[in-house]
């Protein structure tokens, strides 16, 4: 295992580029991965800690989460964001020290905070407004993104992703289209849910 900042520094465009391999949606390859691959070079010289990025992303997410309940959806899902910016270079992070378990892991901190997010408007709108179309909405985005988390298929660039999710409700909690911006993540989720299924299909 390498501990090297400055061989770390140099490998982290090939390490980096096979992380882009992984994360193949169009919010990882041109958002998140992005932001990690700027980032890393500098946190590995500067010699930072995986889990320094680690417990401030945990922070940023409790956070969030308290925040939407008390009305603040918008900045909650900002700080959801730069939680998720962190996650990302800290599971980078780990591929480059050979510990593909813990990156594993890290992806998966980042659907379940897209979960307990999505989950948190649509009650909060639920609260707010009245009636149960945006819980309804949640539950549906939640679970077909979770349906697509496990289809087999090989992801394709448009497909939706947890990252993808909360990029794309974030901007509309913030202009207060909350419902709105569930009905978006419910359909994409589902419109890619079904192209899983479809190129299933064709390959079975």
């Amino acid at each position: 295992v390498e501990r090297n900042a400055q061989a770390m520094a140099g490998r982290s465009n090939v390490v980096l580029a096979a992380l882009t391999e992984r994360r193949t949606t169009w919010a990882d390859r041109w958002v998140f991965t992005r932001i990690a691959r700027w980032m890393l070079p500098e946190l590995t010289r500067r010699g930072v800690p995986g889990w320094a990025l680690v417990a401030a992303a945990a922070l940023l997410a409790f956070a969030a989460l308290a925040a939407i309940p008390l009305g603040w959806g918008g900045a909650g899902l900002a700080a959801a964001l730069v939680a998720v910016v962190l996650l990302v270079t800290s599971a980078a992070l780990a591929v480059l020290m050979g510990e593909a378990r813990r990156a594993n892991a890290l992806e998966f901190a980042i659907t379940l905070l897209f979960v307990a997010a999505t989950l948190s408007v649509g009650a909060n709108e639920r609260l707010v407004h009245g009636g149960w179309t945006a819980v309804v909405l949640a539950l549906a985005a939640v679970g077909c993104q979770l349906l697509v988390e496990r289809a087999p298929a090989r992801q394709r660039r448009w497909w939706s992703s947890p990252a993808a999710q909360l990029l794309l409700l974030a901007p509309l909690v913030l202009a207060g289209q909350a419902e709105a911006g569930l009905a978006l993540l419910a359909v994409y989720a589902f419109s890619t849910i079904a192209a899983a299924v479809e190129a299933s299909r064709e390959k079975a």
